[in-house]
């Protein structure tokens, strides 16, 4: 059984090359976390092999349940705010 790689802001620029660099490594058992909206930012994952898809809020809790851990060989944290505007420092 392959593990799962969780890759987060999988579909920004830096991820979803991440994710196709991964798929010609043969690697396919990836958990992607984004937050898609309403842009067309869903279209850097055409052709890309991943097992799911999830929002931030479910990584989150996901990672509350007991056996949520088994099998992840890897977080990759690449989830920001691209926003050079954004003044809120919490965010």
């Amino acid at each position: 059984m392959a593990e799962t790689i969780v890759v987060t802001g999988a579909a920004g620029f830096i991820g979803s090359n991440l994710v196709a660099a991964l798929n010609q490594r043969g690697q396919d058992d990836l958990l992607l976390v984004d937050s898609l909206g309403t842009t067309q930012k869903w279209q850097t994952l055409l052709g890309l092999r991943f097992a799911d898809l999830i929002s931030p809020a479910q990584l989150l809790e996901r990672l509350q349940e007991p056996d949520f851990a088994h099998g992840i060989a890897a977080i990759v944290h690449l989830g920001a705010c691209s926003a050079t505007t954004e003044t809120d420092a919490d965010f």
